[in-house]
C-alpha cells in the first residue's frame, strides 16, 4: 500500500509539474505572438511556427490534452492576432 501512496504522489506531482509548465507556455506564447517574433522566423502566421518550429498538430483540437484550457486562449490568438484559421489542416 505505501508504494501506491507513493506512486500516487509522485504522479499528482508530476501532474502539476505538468499543468504549471503548460500554463508557463501559454503566457510566453502569447508574448511571442503579441511581439509576433514568428515573422522574423519566416512564418506567416503563428500557426505556421507552431506546426513547423515546435511541431504542434495544425488542428487545434488535435494537441495535446494538457492544452484543453488553453485551446481556447490559443485559438482565439491564431483567429484574431495571427489570421490563421486553427482549423486548417
Amino acid at each position: 500500500m505505501n508504494q501506491a501512496r507513493e506512486s500516487s504522489r509522485r504522479l499528482a506531482d508530476l501532474l502539476h509539474r505538468e499543468r504549471s509548465a503548460s500554463a508557463d507556455f501559454l503566457v510566453a506564447l502569447a508574448d511571442f505572438d503579441r511581439q509576433r517574433l514568428w515573422v522574423q522566423l519566416g512564418h506567416a502566421c503563428l500557426l505556421d511556427f507552431l506546426h513547423w518550429e515546435l511541431g504542434l498538430s495544425r488542428g487545434t483540437p488535435r494537441w495535446s490534452s494538457h492544452f484543453e484550457r488553453g485551446n481556447l486562449v490559443i485559438h482565439h490568438i491564431l483567429r484574431t492576432e495571427s489570421g490563421c484559421d486553427p482549423n486548417i489542416e
